[in-house]
């Protein structure tokens, strides 16, 4: 197994990201996470926000999880990296949402819905996380303004299961995957560590 990518100054692109999510349901399609620096460039909004009130809807009055449930989160925007404007946000979950929490702060990397051309962020295929977890992505993000030529690429490989019973989704990392870098008529390999965790120091 494994996975391929291109550096070039700056930041870096990916080239192909397998992707080992699975889900229960088998409706929520995952397309699994790249490094810091992909998810950046591909996704059009990031900001770090607060979600004050989470409105969690339901469908079935027997069934309150899954396809039965929908969210809408009310967020106050701390810093906003790009893709959105003002201070505060509204995003309206279908049951494949992130499962964001009333209080936490967190690093929300959003696509734009190609329907609406509302925000949207789908559990299992973003970064998004609390912003506790988030050092790696805002050491890369805040990095850009001052990063000098060349880059550095780094990131993590993991598997993915939705939980039907806990509705979560668990994610595991993948130890001993190599990790090829190719561009510039060079071709370099590196092994995730316990953590699923992989880094070229440089291109």
């Amino acid at each position: 197994m494994k996975f391929q990518h291109k550096c070039v100054l700056r930041f870096c692109v990916l080239i192909a990201f397998v992707s080992l999510a699975t889900d229960a349901l088998g409706s929520c399609p995952m397309s699994g996470q790249g490094p810091p620096c992909w998810e950046y460039w591909q996704t059009q909004a990031v900001f770090i926000a607060t979600a004050n009130r989470v409105v969690i809807t339901s469908n079935n009055t027997e069934l309150a999880f899954g396809p039965y449930v929908s969210s809408t989160v009310y967020f106050t925007v701390e810093e906003a990296f790009k893709g959105v404007e003002g201070t505060g946000i509204v995003l309206n979950l279908d049951y494949c949402g992130y499962r964001f929490k009333e209080g936490e702060r967190y690093l929300v990397y959003a696509h734009r819905n190609s329907n609406n051309n509302e925000l949207d962020v789908r559990a299992g295929n973003t970064r998004t996380r609390p912003l506790s977890e988030a050092a790696e992505d805002l050491a890369y993000i805040r990095g850009l303004a001052s990063a000098e030529p060349g880059s550095r690429l780094f990131g993590k490989v993991v598997q993915q299961a939705h939980k039907l019973k806990e509705n979560r989704f668990a994610v595991e990392p993948l130890r001993k995957v190599t990790v090829t870098l190719e561009g510039n008529n060079e071709r370099r390999e590196v092994v995730t560590d316990n953590e699923g965790r992989y880094e070229f120091k440089r291109c």
